[in-house]
């Protein structure tokens, strides 16, 4: 189509990019986590679930959630309670919800450091409720990987790698002033063992950090670089202070073989 009806104005050639580098992954190591695996997983703390609603869909939602637990992961929640050091799901009502009808919002909650994932209410569908079963677990292991401070969805020794990584975002924080508005970054370090470590800082308050200076300067120059393609600088990612990569959403998308 395009050759007939539009090759007296344009022409349209393929491009393509060389891999910078290719590293090969065993199959043994691409194999997603089995669901007994999440069930092992999800089985060394309490997992409880609570309806926060109270009606006749967020009672069929309760049931359905229950029964997946039991049947495909071996895990025999605790009803309408709390875990301080365990797994929480909550079921509630949409944002919209609380906001209509001025009520507070739990979607806001700090938790109290609780490992806590909520499910809405308003998605229950006995089509999706195994979808839905499937996220609720994956959320709640990575929290409680960053509850414990510790990898368990992934072994990160498998990589065998003797460095230290850093994973930077950023985030503007917008003020009723121009000095309060500011870049907050959130940083977290994964050891050689899996062992993480999270940290917080911003481009307002004064550091004696040389390495928080590179990364918001990093960061910037990286942002600036990218914005004149419309392309968005997503994070930070390294293992060497000197040596900081960017990880760019592209404008650029695949199309199918046109000629075809």
């Amino acid at each position: 189509d395009v050759k007939l009806k539009l090759s007296d104005y344009l022409t349209l050639e393929y491009d393509s990019y060389d891999a910078a580098d290719k590293t090969e992954i065993k199959k043994s190591k691409k194999t997603e986590i089995s669901v007994k695996e999440f069930g092992k997983m999800l089985s060394e703390k309490d997992v409880t679930i609570s309806d926060y609603c109270k009606d006749k869909q967020s009672e069929s939602m309760l049931d359905s959630i229950v029964r997946i637990l039991e049947s495909d992961y071996n895990i025999h929640p605790l009803i309408d309670t709390t875990s301080e050091s365990g797994y929480n799901i909550r079921i509630i009502y949409g944002e919209e919800y609380y906001e209509n009808n001025k009520l507070p919002d739990p979607h806001k909650d700090d938790n109290n450091g609780l490992i806590v994932q909520h499910i809405i209410v308003e998605n229950h569908s006995e089509g999706k409720i195994k979808n839905i079963g499937k996220k609720v677990v994956q959320e709640l292991i990575i929290k409680g990987d960053i509850y414990s401070r510790k990898l368990s969805i992934y072994d990160w020794t498998q990589l065998r790698t003797d460095k230290t990584w850093s994973f930077v975002t950023r985030e503007k924080i917008e003020g009723y002033t121009y000095p309060d508005s500011h870049f907050e970054y959130n940083m977290m370090t994964v050891t050689p063992t899996g062992d993480l470590n999270f940290e917080t800082f911003n481009d307002i308050e004064p550091t004696e950090s040389t390495d928080k200076e590179r990364i918001m300067l990093m960061y910037s120059e990286y942002n600036k670089e990218n914005s004149r393609v419309c392309n968005s600088v997503e994070g930070l990612v390294f293992s060497d202070i000197n040596n900081i990569h960017a990880i760019v959403r592209t404008c650029e998308f695949t199309i199918p073989d046109i000629y075809k």
